[in-house]
């Protein structure tokens, strides 16, 4: 009990910091949403001039990116909690996969010669020697004829910008072209993320 003197009030402290936060940052963007909708129907009861019409345009477009905030917070939500707690509907989902696993299961294969083939081994062979008589074929050099008939797409220009090095402002370019709640790589985080960090 001889050390709680100095932790108590760093305690307390962290308590009064903790609820300064929580009106100031979370429940801020709430009231604010609410305060910019009251002065909206304000200028909208209000005659239409100028400046007025400028100001409603400023709020809508200040509510958007509000609207736009909270539901990237439960996009970010929704997917923590899933990530936290999984998926409620497992055994649907099990159900699910394995009559479509059914479904897919190949049971049969028909030979070259027409004849059916049921067992697993058989059906491997049949696999294999396919593919393996596709990509070792011979192949009989190209008909020059057709080979002339063949209209290029690409021109020499079009190809020189496809072989350029690509530059920060195409990677841009590339990055703002995908939807924000689109994942573009493995790491799952959305392409809104890189957009605004």
């Amino acid at each position: 009990m001889l050390g709680i003197g100095p932790f108590k009030p760093k305690v307390d402290a962290v308590h009064t910091e903790l609820h300064k936060w929580d009106r100031e940052v979370l429940k801020r963007p709430k009231k604010r949403m609410a305060a910019l909708k009251a002065e909206l129907e304000d200028l909208r009861r209000d005659p239409a001039i100028d400046a007025a019409i400028g100001r409603q345009k400023e709020i809508l477009l200040v509510i958007e990116n509000l609207l736009e905030q909270e539901e990237m917070e439960w996009v970010q939500r929704g997917r923590a909690n899933w990530l936290k707690h999984g998926d409620r509907n497992t055994n649907f989902f099990y159900m699910y996969a394995s009559a479509r696993r059914k479904k897919n299961t190949i049971k049969s294969l028909q030979d070259e010669n027409g004849v059916v083939h049921e067992g697993q081994a058989e059906m491997a062979n049949i696999i294999q020697a396919y593919f393996t008589n596709l990509f070792t074929s011979q192949v009989n050099i190209p008909n020059e004829e057709v080979i002339q008939k063949v209209v290029p797409k690409v021109s020499v220009q079009m190809n020189e910008a496809l072989l350029a090095p690509f530059n920060e402002e195409d990677v841009r370019r590339a990055l703002f072209s995908i939807g924000d709640f689109k994942a573009p790589g493995p790491d799952g985080l959305h392409a809104a993320f890189y957009k605004r960090f």
